[in-house]
């Protein structure tokens, strides 16, 4: 074969196989998945977590129940029954804050008395969180009806009355007394029951 044709035939062969490499390139990624390509700037959007459910302050329910007399100096005896509940919150410091209401169970003197039984005592709860250990003060806020009387005491002895008690348990018996000006006396007895109600 003359030299000049065996050159054109070689033209035509290298012609042929580029055309072929040229389709099989078009037809393939050169960054299959999971190889990055060096010249890609595309930035993927961030992701940024959730944030998780805010923080509550931990919030106890309270099961109160007591029992008060007023011993007469002139004889006789007058008592009064109740039970209650609050419900008391502790702040980041350890403080409690809370309300709480007490309710007549029964009342009654042994001899006639004019005074108005009060019948409902709504009451704020103060105090602090000691380590496992809730110690709580009560005040009145209010009574019903308003121009009532407690004639068991239990009004005159709220304030001493401080139960404290575990987180998740109860108190013993809470007793306090005191003079009532006229050579007789105020006694009341209380229990108290705390419960988690959220954030314990």
């Amino acid at each position: 074969m003359p030299r000049r044709s065996k050159v054109v035939v070689w033209v035509v062969v290298f012609a042929a196989l580029a055309a072929v490499g040229a389709f099989v390139a078009s037809r393939t990624d050169p960054f299959p998945p999971g190889v990055e390509d060096p010249g890609d700037r595309t930035v993927s959007p961030s992701t940024t977590a959730s944030p998780g459910p805010a923080a509550v302050d931990p919030r106890y329910e309270i099961t109160l129940r007591s029992t008060s007399r007023h011993v007469l100096h002139v004889g006789g005896t007058c008592r009064s029954s109740w039970q209650g509940s609050a419900t008391v919150d502790v702040g980041n410091t350890g403080k409690l804050q809370g309300t709480g209401v007490f309710r007549l169970v029964a009342a009654g003197c042994s001899s006639p008395v004019a005074q108005i039984q009060i019948e409902r005592l709504r009451i704020a709860v103060t105090g602090a969180l000691q380590g496992a250990t809730l110690q709580m003060r009560f005040a009145e806020v209010t009574r019903s009806p308003e121009v009532a009387q407690d004639l068991g005491g239990l009004v005159v002895l709220l304030a001493k009355l401080r139960p404290e008690m575990s987180t998740t348990g109860a108190t013993g018996k809470i007793i306090a007394s005191q003079p009532d000006g006229n050579l007789g006396r105020f006694e009341a007895e209380l229990w108290a029951r705390a419960t988690c109600d959220r954030g314990c």
